[in-house]
């Protein structure tokens, strides 16, 4: 189903699964929300809450295709098969 995305990858010199290079940018976007809710906090910084609220939603935004990505490296690399550490993914992902 993903194979002609997966040799085009290959073409060009990547052979591995996306998902984890992409999972890396909606949790870097929530842990700089922490940070920076934190400042906002303690040193009373009314703006950085605008960029708190931009994280978030860059965040969110971000989660759709790395979701996806994750579907689609499953069902390339694996087969789909419900494999136990795929088990223990669904289970815990928020």
């Amino acid at each position: 189903m993903f194979d002609s995305f997966y040799h085009f990858l290959a073409k060009i010199g990547y052979g591995h699964p996306i998902h984890p290079t992409q999972v890396h940018m909606p949790i870097g976007l929530v842990v700089g929300a922490l940070v920076f809710v934190l400042i906002a906090a303690v040193f009373r910084r009314e703006k950085l809450e605008f960029t708190v609220r931009h994280c978030i939603i860059l965040a969110l935004i971000w989660a759709f295709p790395t979701i996806l990505l994750g579907v689609m490296d499953w069902q390339y690399f694996y087969g789909g098969a419900l494999l136990f550490p795929i088990k223990v993914k669904l289970v815990t992902a928020p």
